[in-house]
């Protein structure tokens, strides 16, 4: 599966919520795999402490790219920050751009 989320201020949160509601992940994984990492899922998110939920969720995403289910493409970040339309790049209506009309160097730390 490919995707791409932008993870933001709660990374732990939309890695979990990814898993749970993409529509695709009930086509990619069986019936019964499927249903295995909801109920995983779950058990995570019953653990009192944050710092364990966590090590849960990320136990999750270990399995997922040890099995080649998720393979990291890159761990980049990156953030725009322009009007639309600038330079006669047009963002869609999900806020992205066609990445052949222009390539954006990252920012120099």
């Amino acid at each position: 599966m490919m995707g791409d989320r932008l993870i933001g201020e709660a990374p732990e949160y939309t890695l979990e919520q990814w898993l749970r509601c993409d529509a695709l992940w009930p086509h990619v994984l069986s019936a019964p795999a499927y249903a295995h990492l909801q109920a995983t899922l779950d058990a995570v998110q019953t653990q009192a402490e944050a710092r364990d939920r966590h090590a849960g969720l990320q136990a999750i995403f270990n399995r997922l790219m040890e099995s080649a289910v998720l393979t990291p493409l890159f761990n980049y970040q990156y953030q725009i920050s322009a009007p639309p339309g600038v330079n006669g790049i047009r963002l869609n209506t999900r806020g992205w751009f066609d990445f052949t009309e222009a390539w954006l160097p990252a920012p120099k730390s």
